[in-house]
């Protein structure tokens, strides 16, 4: 039996985002800090969201530039909080697509 923790250290998360796919490595940290964001978010609380994508993308990306990424993120910025909510299991995929098929524009 193999086990499902055998080197989950040294792997990476793949993230389609547009067109690329990306790579991303999360921590239990952005998970924690994830989960205490509020319904009604503070600009703090933003701040946190923004720095928890940077940080699991620079993470696995190191030669890549912070500021580069920083910008994708801005200009992804809610696709990746959706496939951050996703990676940390707080939705699926399913309801992702679910509900940009209510957003106006996008169904």
């Amino acid at each position: 039996m193999t086990s499902p923790f055998k080197g989950l250290k040294s792997r990476f998360v793949e993230l389609k985002i547009g067109e690329d796919t990306i790579r991303a490595r999360p921590l239990v940290e952005d998970a924690e800090a994830f989960l205490t964001m509020k319904k009604e978010m503070t600009q703090e609380d933003a701040k946190i969201v923004s720095k928890i994508m940077v940080d699991m993308i620079v993470r696995a990306n190191p030669d890549e530039d912070k500021e580069d990424i920083e910008q994708f993120v801005a200009r992804h910025y809610g696709e990746l909080l959706m496939k951050v909510a996703v990676i940390f299991g707080f939705t699926t995929e399913d309801k992702v697509l679910e509900l940009k098929k209510k957003l106006p524009g996008t169904g």
